[in-house]
């Protein structure tokens, strides 16, 4: 079993927002995600190289999200990294939890 890292989710740039980096010849499988927006926003995960990870999830002011299983709810393209893209320009907190597969 691949040991999971954690990343702090802190942004609120209008579009992509890298929250983890790619590494080559590795996958990254997100295995949580809890997210917690401060007003009205749209919040996709994309990989670096433009593949949706996961869809579209629509906020309202102080709503959130949580989620998290150990197989992975979403993967990235091999060798890229992912992006949290916002709609707009609100603040967009959390944590999320992913492993570099080799492939």
């Amino acid at each position: 079993m691949l040991r999971a890292l954690f990343n702090s989710i802190d942004v609120s740039a209008l579009g992509d927002n890298l929250v983890i980096p790619g590494r080559a010849n590795h996958r990254i499988l997100i295995v949580s995600l809890t997210l917690v927006a401060s007003g009205v926003v749209v919040v996709t995960l994309n990989d670096t190289v433009g593949y949706p990870v996961m869809g579209g999830m629509s906020f309202v002011a102080n709503s959130g999200v949580a989620a998290g299983v150990e197989h992975g709810i979403a993967k990235a393209s091999v060798g890229a990294g992912v992006n949290l893209n916002l709609s707009a320009a609100i603040q967009v907190g959390g944590s999320i939890g992913f492993v570099y597969e080799g492939v």
